[in-house]
């Protein structure tokens, strides 16, 4: 059978189109990733990480909703302990819930509440910190998605001065903060658990809590290396 110049003619149509394609790739290969990620911003405190601070005593979660289950604090707790340890500004010394009761028959500080007489020096004394590091759970939501927000503040143990702080809620709804996980879940490198590591996330609070306290914590000053002399 013999080609006529219609059909060639449509045959090379469709020949061009697919190899278009081919060269192409997928329409949205092209699109670049325009979605931002939310970045915590409510942020006070100094350019840099005060030189004589080399230790900060690390306080547990406080459940400043009161209405928290002691196994989910539990969560918060060692997401909490991980968190402080990542941007290395300083030594961090853990303070258990234990420790505090014995020192201040407390298990927790609330940082906008009066504390026991003679806390910092006393803190100070039993750990060798010149700071120490509060975090108050302020909104948490650990059904649907999740919802945490928090209050943190690195305080002086000489003068009780409030060095850094930061006050900042993270909604799982919220397209920026979803951004904001995957991206942070592929700097982790972990075995994939599914599609979405979003929906992962919202399946363990503590999970996303670590994600949360660790994006914000990476907003602390940065620490400039002493000259010698």
């Amino acid at each position: 059978m013999m080609i006529g110049p219609r059909s060639f003619t449509l045959r090379a149509a469709v020949l061009l189109a697919l190899a278009s394609v081919a060269i192409a790739g997928p329409r949205d290969a092209f699109v670049p990733a325009l979605l931002p990620a939310f970045a915590p911003a409510n942020l006070q405190g100094p350019l840099v990480w005060p030189e004589e601070i080399d230790r900060v005593a690390v306080l547990p979660t406080h459940d400043a909703t009161a209405r928290l289950p002691e196994r989910p604090l539990a969560g918060f707790d060692r997401a909490w302990r991980s968190a402080v340890q990542i941007p290395q500004r300083a030594e961090m010394v853990d303070v258990s819930r234990q420790q505090l009761s014995k020192w201040f028959r407390l298990r927790s500080f609330d940082s906008t509440s009066a504390l026991p007489a003679g806390w910092a020096t006393k803190l100070a004394d039993n750990t060798g910190a010149q700071a120490a590091l509060f975090i108050d759970l302020t909104t948490v939501e650990l059904y649907g998605p999740t919802i945490l927000g928090f209050r943190v503040k690195l305080v002086n143990l000489a003068d009780n001065a409030i060095i850094w702080m930061a006050d900042e809620t993270y909604d799982a709804a919220d397209a920026t903060v979803a951004e904001a996980v995957r991206r942070y879940v592929k700097r982790l490198k972990e075995p994939s658990r599914g599609s979405d590591p979003v929906s992962a996330f919202n399946q363990s609070p503590s999970r996303f809590a670590g994600f949360a306290f660790t994006q914000t914590l990476d907003r602390l000053p940065p620490r400039i290396a002493k000259k010698e002399p």
